[in-house]
């Protein structure tokens, strides 16, 4: 992921929105029905993201259970739409416990959208500001951080 933020970096003229997903109590998640659980909820997640994610896009993991999106050449307009697409996604997954019980899975997400004053690492850290709002308001949500705001938005 590093590496593909140094790319970023170097080309400062291609519009980008970056994201960070954050798995809602995916703690609990590991505690309640094993760890094994948990590797199959970062699968599946992964798999939905795939899906809905272009080829030409990013999609990296980034910590326990975080994920990190580069969408390539995005307005925010078109980020929100593949975001709460993704959003949805994740709510629909079918995952059982190994006694049938529906495990349920929400995320919440956090957008900025590249500028050309900001380095890579500080689009990063508007992004994680608008991931922890997210969480803050009551998580399985979208929200944006925008640089004419001092503080996270909601979209």
């Amino acid at each position: 992921m590093n590496y593909c933020l140094e790319k970023l970096e170097n080309k400062p003229t291609n519009s980008y929105a970056l994201i960070l997903i954050g798995l809602n109590h995916f703690k609990r998640i590991k505690e309640q029905y094993g760890h094994d659980k948990g590797d199959e909820t970062l699968i599946k997640v992964s798999e939905v993201l795939s899906q809905i994610i272009c080829d030409s896009d990013v999609l990296r993991r980034f910590g326990g259970e975080e994920f990190i999106v580069i969408l390539n050449s995005s307005s925010l307009e078109q980020a929100q739409t593949i975001v709460e697409r993704c959003r949805q996604a994740i709510q629909q997954l079918d995952l059982r416990s190994d006694s049938g019980e529906k495990i349920q899975v929400t995320a919440s997400f956090g957008i900025t959208l590249s500028n050309i004053q900001l380095r890579p690492q500080q689009l990063l850290s508007q992004a994680d500001k608008a991931l922890y709002e997210a969480k803050a308001c009551g998580r399985n949500q979208v929200k944006c951080y925008q640089d004419f705001f001092s503080e996270p938005k909601s979209c």
